[in-house]
C-alpha cells in the first residue's frame, strides 16, 4: 500500500480505510477556546510534538555548543591569526543559521501535518510527518524567507534613507530622535506585515499551495482577525521569555564560575536551550494551525468539507463532477448519491422492464397512473 503519511490509515491511495471519527467538534471558536484547544492537542500528543520540535532544538543546541567552544579557544586563534578567526566565526554562524532555517521550516510543516491529522482523528508519527512534508522543504524555506523580507524591508529602506538624506542636514541629537520615531512606526508595520503572512506554512501544508499562493491565502484568512493573531504572538513571546529567563540566569552563573563549575553550568545551559526549544516551539505551530482551521470553518464551511471527507462523500473528482472511478470516497452501492447524482457511487439498478409504465403501449396505461385506476387511453 502506498504510504500516505498517516500510517496507512488515511485512505489516500491503496485500499480505503474506514472513515475516522472527527476528534474535535468543528465550530467557530473564541480566542479562549482556540488557546484551550491548542493546549489540549499539546497534552494529548505531547511526545509527538516535542519530538518534532526536538530536531530544530538540537540544531540550536549544537550551534550554542560551537559558540561556547569557540569562546574558549577563539582567543588563542585570534592572537595567532586574526583573519582566520573572523572567517571561522563567520562560517560557523552562517552554517548554524542555515541548518536551523531548514530544520525550523520542516519542523513547523511537520507539526502542522500532525495537528491536521489529529483533527481528522488519524494517527501519525514523527517519521511519517517528516516524510510527508520533506519533498516541499524548499517551498517552506521560501515562505519563511518571504515572511521575513516582507516584514523588514520597510525598516531597512527607512534606515538607509535616514542615513543618506538626514545625516548631512541635522545634528546627531535631532537625527537620533527622528530615527526613534521611524523605528516605532517601522515596528508597527513589521508587526502587521508578519501577522498578515503568519498562516503561510499552514496554508501551504494543508492546501498544498506554492509560496505566492500561500501568502495570498494567509492574507485572506487573517483579514478581520489580526487582534487574535497578535494575542497568539504575545503568548509565544511570553513562553519564549520565560525560557529565556531560565537560560539567562544559568548564563550569568556560568560567566561567574571557573574550572569544573563553569563546565557543569555550560552543560546546563546547553540542556536548557534544548529543552526550552523542544517544549515551546510546538505551541506556536499548534496554535496557528487551530486558528487556520477555525478561520476556514467560519468563512468557508470547512467543517462540512471535513465531515464529508471523513464520511466518504468527497474525494478525487472525475469529469462532470463525479468522484473518480474506484475512489475510496465514492458513495456506497445503492446510495442516493450515486452516479446519477455525480458523486461516483454505484447507481441503483433500474426497475425491471416489465414493471416500468413506460414499457407498455400508451393504450395500456391507466389514466389513474400505475395503480391500475379507472380508465385507459385509446
Amino acid at each position: 500500500m502506498p504510504e500516505d503519511g498517516f500510517g496507512g490509515a488515511g485512505g489516500f491511495g491503496g485500499v480505503a480505510a474506514a472513515p475516522a471519527a472527527m476528534a474535535y467538534e468543528l465550530r467557530p471558536l473564541s480566542l479562549g477556546e482556540i488557546l484551550d484547544r491548542t493546549f489540549s492537542l499539546y497534552r494529548r500528543r505531547f511526545w509527538l510534538y516535542v519530538g518534532l520540535a526536538a530536531v530544530a532544538a538540537a540544531i540550536t543546541t549544537l550551534g550554542e555548543f560551537a559558540r561556547l567552544t569557540w569562546g574558549l579557544s577563539g582567543s588563542k586563534i585570534a592572537a595567532a591569526d586574526g583573519p582566520r578567526a573572523v572567517l571561522v566565526t563567520l562560517a560557523t554562524t552562517l552554517g548554524t543559521l542555515l541548518l536551523y532555517l531548514v530544520a525550523y521550516c520542516l519542523t513547523q510543516a511537520a507539526t502542522v501535518h500532525a495537528v491536521n491529522a489529529a483533527y481528522l482523528g488519524r494517527e501519525t508519527s514523527i517519521g511519517a510527518s517528516f516524510a510527508t512534508v520533506r519533498r516541499h522543504w524548499l517551498r517552506y524555506i521560501g515562505i519563511v524567507f518571504w515572511q521575513g523580507c516582507s516584514a523588514v524591508w520597510v525598516p531597512v529602506v527607512l534606515a538607509i534613507l535616514g542615513a543618506v538624506l538626514l545625516a548631512p542636514k541635522f545634528g546627531l541629537q535631532v537625527l537620533g530622535a527622528i530615527v526613534l520615531v521611524l523605528a516605532g512606526l517601522s515596528f508597527i508595520y513589521v508587526l502587521i506585515a508578519y501577522i498578515r503572512n503568519s498562516l503561510g506554512i499552514v496554508a501551504s501544508v494543508v492546501e498544498d499551495l506554492g509560496v505566492a499562493r500561500a501568502m495570498r491565502r494567509s492574507k485572506v484568512l487573517v483579514a478581520g482577525r489580526k487582534g487574535s493573531v497578535l494575542a497568539l504572538l504575545l503568548l509565544m513571546y511570553v513562553l519564549n521569555l520565560a525560557g529565556g529567563i531560565v537560560q539567562g540566569v544559568l548564563a550569568v552563573f556560568m560567566v561567574m564560575a571557573h574550572g569544573g563549575g563553569r563546565a557543569a553550568l555550560e552543560a546546563l545551559v546547553l540542556l536548557a536551550t534544548f529543552v526550552v526549544g523542544s517544549l515551546v516551539a510546538p505551541v506556536g505551530a499548534i496554535a496557528f494551525c487551530v486558528f487556520y482551521i477555525d478561520q476556514r470553518v467560519r468563512r468557508e464551511g470547512y467543517d462540512v468539507e471535513l465531515l464529508m471527507e471523513a464520511g466518504g462523500v468527497g474525494g478525487p473528482l472525475a469529469p462532470f463532477g463525479g468522484a473518480a472511478g474506484g475512489s475510496p470516497f465514492s458513495a456506497p452501492p445503492g446510495s442516493p448519491f450515486g452516479t446519477a447524482m455525480g458523486f461516483g457511487g454505484v447507481a441503483p439498478p433500474p426497475p425491471p422492464v416489465g414493471d416500468s409504465p413506460f414499457s407498455r403501449p400508451l393504450g395500456d396505461v391507466s389514466e389513474g397512473g400505475a395503480d391500475g385506476g379507472s380508465g385507459t387511453r385509446g
